[in-house]
């Protein structure tokens, strides 16, 4: 699933990265730390993501400015924490970015609320889309089998009963395609329902151009 696959990335990311050293020892050593502050506000990171820092540096005597990191932590919070980039966070599947409270950015919050809608509408549709290429290769597979089994049935080294038994299959087999064959209308009917939601709400906000597919 490709939405989910890419969060799925993401997440992983996230995870190599908080397991490594934020700063080496020269950083560590010559850090201004409201600089270091405003770059992890401006990446959406919480104010305790300091505490990866203290670590990192804890191994060579340095302990952080707290205030000085705090201080650029806000102004790069305020410039990260703006309604468009939640919108668009959300609408591409990424989770709440957790420097971003709802209580400071309530702003924020509900656009990134909106951003889900688009989301799920998303997934939606690429959900349903998923269905038709299964259906469409389950109506291959059984045309194959339909197909194999005229070609037995012809053959001269197929018995009387076996063609009984092949003609009883394949009558069998072909009311499974038509059965897929409705389910296939069905759902393409469904597909045009969700995709024109996932239109509109693109158009709403104006993110017509995350549209895929």
């Amino acid at each position: 699933m490709r939405i989910t696959t890419t969060v799925l990335v993401l997440t992983l990311c996230m995870m190599v990265l908080s397991s490594c050293a934020t700063l080496d020892k020269e950083e560590c050593l010559t850090a201004d730390w409201y600089t270091i502050g405003f770059e992890d506000g401006s990446k959406g990171y919480a104010l305790n993501y300091l505490a990866n820092h203290r670590k990192a540096c804890a191994e060579h005597g340095v302990t952080p400015n707290f205030d000085q990191y705090n201080l650029g932590h806000n102004k790069g919070t305020d410039s990260f924490c703006v309604p468009d980039r939640a919108l668009r966070m959300a609408a591409d599947g990424h989770q709440f970015p957790l420097g971003c409270t709802t209580e400071s950015y309530p702003q924020f919050a509900n656009a990134f609320k909106q951003g889900e809608q688009v989301f799920m509408a998303k997934q939606a549709v690429y959900d349903i889309e998923q269905a038709l290429h299964d259906i469409e290769n389950a109506i291959e597979e059984l045309k194959q089998q339909i197909e194999d089994n005229e070609a037995a049935i012809i053959s001269d080294t197929t018995s009387r009963k076996e063609r009984r038994q092949l003609l009883n299959d394949n009558k069998i087999l072909q009311e499974d395609v038509e059965a897929l064959l409705i389910e296939l209308v069905v759902l393409s009917e469904r597909l045009n329902e969700k995709d024109y939601e996932l239109r509109q709400l693109l158009e709403h906000y104006g993110l017509t151009g995350l549209h895929f597919g």
